[in-house]
């Protein structure tokens, strides 16, 4: 499937200017055009201008179409060209794909064709299920999968029922020797994924053929897609190579200027230089840079993902998960759904109960708890639960978007007169971008409800 490669990338891979256009012919007749001018009658002088007006043109557009790297110390004599652009082609329609189509292995579902995205895969792809291919885009394919829908990449899919040739296993370490770019899948034509600097560790995940599926600490951009690497151009997991890990707990990091800084002793880190006086310049996956003593740097980035999780529990458990009290309050609304019982809660127990009642796939408690009041906008029951069942993966996807948020981002209650804000940001780092807002609004009653459509 190498050869959807997306234009886009490999013409920005390659450079912009992949044809000579303006070749030595096409400057000279450039100049033929000019001397044709003058013999219908124009004077000497302009014979001179229009002749100058075409050489400045073509210097012009030298230096304007020229890349910036090409200003160095030594001159270019290289003519640059210029590659013209494609004409914009109909957007068409889905692409279906007649038939069953099967997984060679497990693989993940996004929620666009492209793996450079901060989103985590929606679903996960599992073998010997009958999948649908509603599109392609590129290296993906749009799939539907038991209901599950979302893109793929399509160099994983088979025709061959038993054809599962990628294998999970138990997850191991290498590291990388030299740099590398990685590729999405073991057939793709040229990588394209992130290239990682020697000493890099991954964690091998997956086996086909000669080929690796690994998973890495990014540090700069999210990688969302999967990632793949020949096994030959690896090293045995030595921890004395290792350029990337943790460290300790207490160590002392202290900026340019020798200024202490602080960095969780839990977020990987990268070493940059492995410096002569027994010091590490580091990188952290936030994007902190400073210097450690180099005993303090223990290899392996991959170490602290129970400790992360520990305290990701723990930030659940604090923001997310309801008291033995509250939950004994959701299932007595649960049962009544008597309005009477919200009443004195506050909006992110209301909250809680909404949160509860879709994880229970209780579309009635769930429409219980949005406002109804008179202006504003709800759709009655009957069409609430018809809109529900034209969409059988709803309740998965509503499913996972909670597991997901409940295990990353933690909460917070903004509450300004009749009107209260949920925010659901990052346990650790993110950015405004990635926060996001539930809306809840009091009642006539005095009560706080669930806003229609709630998630900003």
């Amino acid at each position: 499937m190498s050869e959807h490669r997306p234009d886009w990338y490999g013409r920005m891979k390659a450079g912009p200017f992949r044809e000579r256009t303006f070749t030595e012919e096409r400057m000279k007749e450039i100049g033929r055009k000019a001397r044709d001018g003058g013999r219908r009658g124009r004077s000497g002088i302009w014979m001179y201008a229009a002749s100058g007006l075409a050489v400045a043109s073509v210097l012009a557009l030298i230096l304007v179409f020229q890349p910036a790297g090409w200003f160095g110390t030594e001159p270019s004599t290289t003519v640059p060209t210029v590659t013209p652009q494609a004409t914009p082609q109909p957007t068409e329609g889905p692409k279906p794909m007649v038939g069953d189509f099967y997984a060679k292995g497990e693989t993940g579902l996004y929620t666009v064709p492209n793996p450079y995205t901060k989103e985590a895969a929606v679903y996960t792809v599992t073998t010997g299920v009958p999948l649908k291919v509603l599109d392609i885009s590129g290296e993906y394919a749009k799939v539907n999968q038991g209901g599950d829908v979302g893109w793929m990449n399509a160099w994983y899919l088979t025709k061959d029922k038993d054809e599962a040739p990628v294998d999970a296993v138990e997850p191991y370490l290498m590291f990388a020797e030299s740099a590398v770019t990685m590729s999405t899948n073991p057939e793709e034509m040229e990588p394209s994924g992130p290239e990682i600097a020697p000493g890099k560790v991954v964690k091998v995940v997956k086996e086909f053929q000669d080929w690796v599926g690994v998973d890495i600490i990014t540090y700069d951009q999210p990688y969302g897609g999967e990632l793949w690497l020949r096994k030959s151009g690896l090293m045995d997991w030595d921890p004395a190579m290792a350029m990337e890990g943790v460290l300790r707990q207490g160590a002392v990091i202290k900026d340019i200027s020798g200024r202490e800084i602080e960095v969780p002793w839990f977020n990987s880190v990268f070493v940059e230089e492995k410096m002569a006086n027994g010091r590490y310049r580091i990188r952290s996956e936030d994007g902190i840079t400073g210097f450690v003593e180099g005993r303090d740097f223990v290899p392996n980035p991959f170490i602290a993902e129970n400790e992360k999780r520990r305290l990701l529990l723990s930030a659940m458990t604090e923001n997310w998960l309801m008291t033995s009290e509250e939950l004994k309050g959701y299932e007595r609304y649960a049962a009544s759904r008597d309005e009477n019982l919200l009443r004195g809660l506050s909006p992110i127990q209301i909250f809680r109960y909404y949160v509860q009642a879709q994880l229970n796939r209780d579309e009635k408690t769930v429409y219980a708890l949005l406002i109804q009041d008179e202006g504003f906008t709800v759709p009655d029951f009957e069409t609430y639960m018809n809109d529900i069942s034209h969409d059988p993966g709803l309740a998965q996807r509503t499913w996972r978007l909670w597991d997901r948020l409940m295990m990353g981002y933690r909460l917070g209650e903004e509450v300004d007169l009749g009107q209260a804000t949920i925010t659901i940001r990052p346990t650790f780092g993110g950015t405004v971008e990635d926060a996001r807002g539930f809306q809840l609004l009091r009642n006539k009653a005095g009560i706080w409800k669930v806003a229609w459509l709630p998630m900003q």
